[in-house]
């Protein structure tokens, strides 16, 4: 077996979503390019590893919103063999955004974070610069007997 995949137990078992559509017309498969190896940066099927915990249909499912945010896609599996197919399309929801506000602190840039309560998604931008440190000085005089000295904070 090649280096790829060696943090999964031996045997592997993987599904690849075959996502058809139309545009416009015209028919379309729905495919991406791979963010890891092998094939980093080519074109690909939307797939990934079964894992042990959930059934091929549920796989395909979780691989397939992972990878594009698509979800809602019945897929219909024969129980005598494994032929399958997917209908009943919806459309996709969109997401539900609250923002969190993390002020800038005297030395951290402040940034909001936008987040889905829907799903995972979730993204920062909104940065302001941070806000530098005000020193202010208190000065206690020096006595007959002691010294005087500045405290900054």
């Amino acid at each position: 077996m090649s280096v790829y995949y060696n943090e999964h137990n031996k045997v592997l078992v993987s599904v690849d979503c075959i996502i058809f559509g139309f545009d416009e017309g015209q028919l379309k498969v729905l495919i991406g390019r791979r963010n890891m190896n092998p094939g980093c940066g080519q074109y690909s099927l939307y797939g990934g590893f079964v894992r042990s915990n959930e059934s091929i249909d549920d796989a395909a499912t979780r691989v397939l919103f992972e990878l594009t945010g698509i979800r809602n896609i019945y897929t219909y599996s024969c129980s005598d063999c494994e032929f399958s197919y997917i209908s009943s399309y919806t459309e996709p929801t969109g997401h539900t955004i609250s923002e969190v506000v993390t002020p800038p602190s005297c030395e951290d840039k402040g940034y909001t974070t936008y987040s889905c309560s829907d799903c995972e998604f979730s993204y920062i931008s909104s940065y302001t610069e941070p806000t530098g440190h005000t020193i202010s000085e208190v000065v206690t005089p020096p006595t007959c007997e002691d010294k005087g000295y500045s405290t900054y904070s």
